[in-house]
């Protein structure tokens, strides 16, 4: 890491490793987990896991005070590529070449 910043191998590496943690849980995670089993610093697995509850490939279980301690769960698992983060805020899944929109949480309690 030079200047602060990683570079973009390392932290498509990190994704990576990130979502085959995430895939591999079999009951929740924390943000803490899978940065601890992939050696990502917990704000990139924070954005990363954030990100993929936005679009509904993860869902928040049980909340937590402490930043990176919230449960998660699996609930849409996308295939082994990982999901690609785009700095506008859309999950590209790579497995069937879509880009995955926002989850309303208004609309999902109403289908149910």
């Amino acid at each position: 890491m030079r200047g602060g910043k990683e570079s973009n191998g390392t932290v498509g590496a990190l994704r990576s490793k990130m979502w085959k943690a995430v895939r591999a849980y079999p009951c929740s995670f924390t943000c803490a987990d899978v940065a601890s089993v992939t050696g990502a610093r917990l704000p990139i697995a924070l954005t990363f896991i954030e990100a993929l509850g936005r679009v509904g490939v993860v869902r928040k279980e049980a909340a937590n005070n402490r930043v990176g301690f919230a449960s998660y769960r699996l609930v849409k698992d996308l295939g082994p590529k990982t999901p690609v983060v785009r700095r506008i805020y859309v999950v590209y899944d790579p497995n069937s070449k879509t880009s995955l929109k926002r989850v309303n949480p208004i609309q999902e309690v109403i289908n149910g």
